[in-house]
C-alpha cells in the first residue's frame, strides 16, 4: 500500500504579513507554503468568483505561495496529482536537495 502526501490543513487561513488581508485556501501546507484550492466550473464561469480567485493568486504568490489549481480530472485515479504534490513538498520542505535532482527523460 503506497502512502500518500502528509495531511494538509483544511479550509487554513492565510493572513498577510501587515494583517490587512486573509484568504481561506481549500487545502493548506503553512510550512512549505503551498496553497491548493479546487476549481469547479463556477471558478470558470462566474466573472466575479473568476476575478476573485486571480486576485487571491496574486495576493498568495507575493506571500511566496505555490498555488496550485485542481479540477475534478486533475483528481482522477491515475495519482498523478498525488506525484506531483509530493514533488513540490520535496522541493518546497527541501530546496537545495531538489535543485540537485537530475531532470526526468
Amino acid at each position: 500500500m503506497r502512502s500518500g502526501p502528509p495531511e494538509p490543513e483544511v479550509n487554513g487561513i492565510v493572513q498577510s504579513h501587515e494583517g490587512d488581508w486573509s484568504a481561506e485556501v481549500d487545502l493548506l501546507y503553512r510550512e512549505a507554503k503551498i496553497a491548493i484550492e479546487y476549481e469547479g466550473d463556477v471558478h470558470r464561469t462566474d466573472d466575479k468568483t473568476f476575478r476573485r480567485d486571480l486576485e487571491r493568486e496574486r495576493r498568495l504568490r507575493a506571500l511566496g505561495y505555490e498555488y496550485v489549481r485542481v479540477t475534478v480530472t486533475a483528481m482522477g485515479e491515475d495519482g498523478s496529482l498525488i506525484a506531483d504534490l509530493r514533488a513540490l513538498l520535496a522541493r518546497r520542505s527541501n530546496p537545495r536537495a531538489a535543485s540537485a535532482m537530475p531532470l526526468a527523460p
